[in-house]
């Protein structure tokens, strides 16, 4: 807590002096939309709009697959003015509803809407090469390529 002092003077010569308490202020966030949402990731966007008392704050994302049990966090980025933000979401499994939030912590916590987007549905799965020649006793790299329902490709080889 800070404070402030005020000097007020009452009839006469007598003045008072009194210390004015200035209680912290948190700082406010708001969840965006996801974009750039595919099979496999997705971008997460968000917007410091106030650092409340607090001269930075640190933004970050909650995020996981049960709505009100965000149990995964992005690493916390530095923010020394109000703005936009985002955190790219990777590794994720196809054709699954994720939900995310945006959290900023300065003179206190705060925390935006949750929101919500679905990956995009794995489709087919190439692989190549398509006719190998195994021998006995031999190995082989085998690579596996997967078509989403928006038409976009990813490298699924584990």
């Amino acid at each position: 807590m800070t404070s402030s002092s005020a000097n007020i003077n009452v009839e006469g010569d007598t003045e008072y002096s009194f210390i004015i308490p200035q209680y912290p202020t948190p700082p406010s966030v708001a969840t965006n939309t996801a974009d750039n949402i595919t099979g496999i990731s997705a971008i997460i966007r968000g917007s410091l709009t106030s650092r409340g008392t607090a001269s930075s704050a640190n933004v970050s994302f909650q995020w996981g697959t049960l709505s009100g049990n965000l149990t995964q966090e992005t690493a916390s980025q530095v923010m020394g003015s109000t703005g936009n933000f985002s955190a790219n979401l990777s590794s994720l499994s196809s054709n699954t509803t994720y939900y995310f939030r945006a959290k900023a912590v300065g003179d206190g916590t705060s925390y935006g809407n949750e929101l919500s987007f679905t990956t995009k549905a794995l489709v087919s799965i190439n692989i190549t090469p398509a006719n190998p020649l195994l021998l006995p006793g031999r190995t082989q790299q085998f690579n596996a390529s997967g078509t989403y329902s928006d038409n976009s490709t990813a490298n699924i080889t584990g």
